[in-house]
């Protein structure tokens, strides 16, 4: 029995291992047998012979193939199976969300990638509303400012206590925002949002929906004489702020 054919016969015995175990085993056996011939070659023997004699002292393939099988148990291979199995749902609910999620990686690179074609649910009446085409990075994340409005709403407006309390005002502006990490299947910080009017009053939203990509709107009251707001958004130090012009209204 040559070498190959040693192999062949030893490694159809292996019933119970992987196609990279049952590799690792063929190498390491190999291994052995040509560093054994090579010690013959030194000795004097020719190529032939050195093999002969190695392939005698090897023993019989299929004991030593049965030998190898009982050391990987079916316990074994059942466990890494459930494993496989284990990893194969988790990747599935990454892409695609638990049913009670709002939004999966799917659907996140989905709207990652449609910039500006969003529609932001608002139940307060609007006035006049214009798209915006602004981004900018803090930290690891990019918020997209996509549009900003004027109309009526409720604004949280921060106590002396620390609490907020949620007032009704007639005239509002809001800014509408979407973030998402800049590695395509990165998760999105937390990011909060500022946005202040000409007299420093301030009102404050966290972009919320899902770890994979968030949006929402941050509103503040504005008067008759407000030409602008100011978005504010900071982050591990880092501060982005910007004037933005409000939208014109039609004339009553």
């Amino acid at each position: 029995m040559n070498r190959t054919e040693y192999m062949e016969t030893l490694l159809a015995q292996l019933r119970r291992v992987t196609p990279s175990e049952r590799e690792a085993i063929r190498q390491e056996i190999d291994g052995h047998i040509e560093d054994h011939i090579c010690s013959l070659l030194e000795l004097g023997y020719d190529q032939q012979l050195a093999e002969e004699r190695t392939m005698a002292r090897m023993g019989d393939p299929v004991e030593a193939g049965r030998e190898l099988n009982q050391q990987y148990p079916v316990v074994w291979r059942v466990l890494m199976w459930l494993s496989s199995l284990v990893l194969a749902c988790m990747a599935l609910f990454i892409l695609f969300g638990a049913p009670d999620e709002d939004r999966s990686l799917m659907e996140a690179l989905d709207n990652r990638a449609e910039a500006g074609q969003h529609i932001f649910l608002n139940q307060n009446p609007i006035s006049t509303r214009e798209p915006l085409d602004i981004s900018f990075t803090v930290g690891d994340d990019t918020v997209r400012l996509q549009a900003i409005s004027i109309g009526s709403g409720h604004f949280r407006e921060l106590q002396e206590n620390g609490s907020y309390d949620s007032i009704y005002r007639e005239r509002m502006a809001s800014v509408y925002a979407d973030a998402y990490d800049r590695f395509p299947c990165g998760p999105v910080g937390r990011i909060e949002l500022i946005l202040e009017n000409e007299r420093g009053k301030q009102g404050t939203e966290l972009l919320t929906r899902s770890r994979w990509w968030k949006d929402g709107s941050v509103q503040v009251p504005i008067g008759p004489e407000d030409t602008y707001v100011t978005l504010i958004c900071k982050r591990f130090g880092e501060e982005f702020r910007c004037q933005l012009p409000l939208p014109k209204e039609d004339a009553p």
